[in-house]
C-alpha cells in the first residue's frame, strides 16, 4: 500500500510538471513567442514521459512495459529530427514507424491469451502484420505514381507509418471497449486517439503541399494546424507514459 501511494504522489507530480510545461508552450505558441524556447518545453514534455515508464511501476507487466519504454526511446529520436533539427524527416517518420510498430507488439500482448502455446506465435503474428502494412503501403504508392505523384523514400515511410498507426488505434479501441474497467487500455486508447488527431493536423499543416490553396487558405490552416498538432500532441504522450501503471487494485 505504501509503494502505491509513493507512486500515486508520483504521478500526481508528473501530472503537475507536464501540465506546467503544456500551459507554458502553449502560450508562447498562441502569442508568437519564443520559437526555440517552446521546442524545448516541448521536447522535455516528452523526455519527462520517457522517465516516467522508466520509474519502478507495481505489478506492471513487464514485456508491455518494456515495449511503451522502447516506443518512448524511438518518439524521442523521432521529435529529435521533426522538432529540434527540422530537418532529417525521413529519419524522423522511421523513428515514429519503430514507435508505432513497437506500440503493435505491445497490442499483441494484450490480445494473446496467457498460455505459453499462443504466445510463441507472436513473433509470426508480428512478421504477418508488418507484411499486410508493407503490402497495402506499396499498393496505396503504386496508386499515387498512376496518379503522377512522386514517391519517394520519405512518402513512403510516411505511408507505412500511418497505415502502422491506423491499425494501433483500431486495435486499442477494440481492447479498451472489450475491457472498459482497465483503465490503463482506456488511457492508452484514448493517447492514441489524441495522436491521431495530432498527425491530422500534421496533414493539414503540410496540405498546400498536395492541393492548391490560395495563400489566405493556406495560410490559416497552417496557423491552427500548428498550433493543435501539439496541442494534442504533449497530451497524448502523456496519456500514453500514464498507462504504463496497473490500475486495476483501484477498480
Amino acid at each position: 500500500m505504501e509503494l502505491r501511494n509513493v507512486e500515486t504522489k508520483i504521478t500526481g507530480l508528473f501530472l503537475a510538471i507536464q501540465g506546467l510545461l503544456y500551459g507554458t508552450f502553449l502560450v508562447l505558441d498562441f502569442t508568437r513567442g519564443n520559437v526555440h524556447l517552446s521546442s524545448r518545453i516541448k521536447y522535455t514534455v516528452i523526455i519527462l514521459c520517457l522517465f516516467y515508464t522508466l520509474l519502478h511501476h507495481k505489478n506492471v507487466h513487464k514485456k508491455k512495459a518494456l515495449c511503451l519504454r522502447v516506443a518512448f526511446v524511438f518518439t524521442l529520436m523521432a521529435d529529435y529530427f521533426l522538432l529540434l533539427q527540422d530537418r532529417h524527416y525521413f529519419y524522423g517518420v522511421l523513428s515514429f514507424l519503430f514507435a508505432q510498430q513497437t506500440y503493435g507488439i505491445k497490442l499483441d500482448l494484450g490480445e494473446l491469451p496467457g498460455n505459453t502455446v499462443q504466445k510463441k506465435n507472436l513473433p509470426l503474428r508480428i512478421l504477418c502484420r508488418f507484411t499486410i502494412q508493407l503490402a497495402v503501403a506499396g499498393g496505396t504508392s503504386m496508386v499515387l505514381y498512376y496518379a503522377r505523384v512522386i514517391i519517394n523514400p520519405l512518402l513512403f515511410v510516411t505511408l507505412l507509418y500511418f497505415f502502422s498507426f491506423l491499425t494501433n488505434v483500431y486495435r486499442s479501441l477494440r481492447l479498451a471497449g472489450e475491457h472498459p474497467a482497465n483503465r490503463s487500455r482506456l488511457l492508452f486508447a484514448a493517447g492514441m486517439v489524441l495522436f491521431l488527431l495530432c498527425d491530422i493536423n500534421v496533414g493539414l499543416y503540410n496540405l498546400a503541399d498536395f492541393i492548391p490553396l490560395t495563400a489566405k487558405a493556406g495560410q490559416m490552416i497552417s496557423s491552427f494546424s500548428s498550433l493543435l498538432m501539439w496541442a494534442f500532441y504533449a497530451p497524448s504522450q502523456v496519456l500514453i507514459a500514464l498507462s504504463i501503471r496497473n490500475y486495476q487494485q483501484n477498480v
